[in-house]
């Protein structure tokens, strides 16, 4: 019978241990710098930028933070990594520079430093005389364009001065727009709506009309070559204007149009610094491919510049918290945005299933003019 020894299975089993100390510790070592490369490898990757889409984020802006909110330019980088970084680096001071530079100049309500803006030219109005006023060459085409949109729309009566009736675009309605946009922002805006408060229905009609007749508001473009603009109000129309205690309102707004013409100065200013691979969107829906962007995809052969895609929907506002409200006025809902009807200052009462349109075009206003015709056109 075997009488156990501690000390003998001691002895064996240091022995064991002894012998395979040696792979163990190869084992442990190499376990070892294998987590270490992984380690590394995996630190740098988080680092590395592969060709494709990449979101620009603008720059913050201390006398307009929100310049850029409403907007998203996302755009394609390809080459090596360091590449692609300096790129998008680059292409962002780019996009902030000019997406400020268009905010502020297409302003209607507020003045900037070292800007001959669109409010510049409110104020002047204001004044109740003519104004003479150099402005920047981008803002003398956009508003140049857009009182042609407005007088296109011109009853050719030479008896009348008055806009042609269901016409979409009036860059004269800046009350009107001032008016209504103050409901669709309050917390109690449906409260104010005008099949709810019977006394706000005439307060818009009577604002419209003051921007409905040319004769209280103008715009001369004296001279192309200098961009100078000569700008006038009639003194009784400012004076109605104070009555309806819209002293703040300004006269012209880009209104329907404004992101349009913001998106052509910057599309243009990105284009001119070599970024034309840029998908711009804004906060309803209108999308801009740039043409890089088309003739990469293969989307068109054609010379234009840019694929518009225009929403004209509820049911894109309704995903966001900008100008819209809905109420219950009977047994139907009313759906109310940025979309109604400036000359007589009516809502246009629609529960718009989403309204696409697609269109190659050189101009981004041209093609969301052209999308607003014909939307107004079916709400009569």
């Amino acid at each position: 019978m075997d009488i156990y020894d501690p000390n003998k299975n001691l002895n064996t089993v240091l022995e064991v241990d002894s012998k395979h100390l040696w792979a163990r510790t190869i084992l442990f070592v190499l376990a070892f710098v294998i987590a270490i490369v992984a380690f590394t490898r995996g630190i740098l990757s988080l680092g590395t930028q592969k060709p494709g889409y990449y979101e620009l984020t603008a720059a913050p802006c201390e006398d307009a933070p929100y310049y850029a909110s409403e907007f998203r330019y996302t755009a394609w980088f390809d080459g090596s990594s360091n590449e692609i970084k300096q790129n998008l680096k680059q292409a962002e001071a780019d996009y902030s520079r000019a997406l400020e530079f268009a905010y502020k100049l297409l302003d209607p309500e507020n003045e900037y430093q070292g800007y001959v803006n669109i409010a510049s030219i409110n104020r002047a109005i204001k004044r109740g005389e003519a104004a003479e006023l150099t402005l920047p060459a981008e803002l003398y085409a956009v508003l140049k364009d857009a009182v042609s949109k407005t007088d296109s729309f011109y009853s050719p009566s030479a008896a009348s001065s008055l806009l042609i009736r269901d016409r979409a675009y009036n860059v004269f309605a800046g009350p009107i727009y001032y008016e209504w946009k103050q409901i669709l922002i309050a917390e109690d805006g449906p409260s104010f709506d005008p099949e709810v408060d019977y006394s706000e229905g005439p307060r818009m009609a009577s604002i419209a009309s003051l921007s409905d007749d040319r004769r209280n508001f103008d715009i001369l473009f004296a001279d192309d070559k200098k961009c100078v603009i000569k700008a006038a109000a009639a003194s009784d129309a400012i004076s109605a204007l104070a009555q309806l205690e819209l002293d703040d309102a300004p006269v012209i707004d880009l209104n329907l149009l404004r992101d349009a013409y913001l998106m052509q100065i910057v599309s243009d200013m990105m284009e001119a610094r070599g970024w034309d691979k840029g998908v711009f969107q804004n906060y309803t829906g209108l999308t801009v491919r740039q043409k890089g962007v088309i003739e990469m995809n293969g989307e068109h052969k054609g010379s234009e510049r840019f694929l518009v895609s225009d929403t004209i929907s509820h049911k894109a506002l309704n995903d966001k918290d900008y100008y819209h409200y809905e109420l219950r006025v009977g047994d139907r809902m009313r759906y109310r945005s940025i979309y109604f009807r400036a000359w007589d200052g009516t809502p246009v009462d629609d529960e718009y299933s989403a309204d696409l349109k697609e269109v190659y075009s050189d101009s981004i206003a041209d093609a969301v003019y052209d999308h607003l015709t014909e939307y107004f056109k079916k709400q009569k």
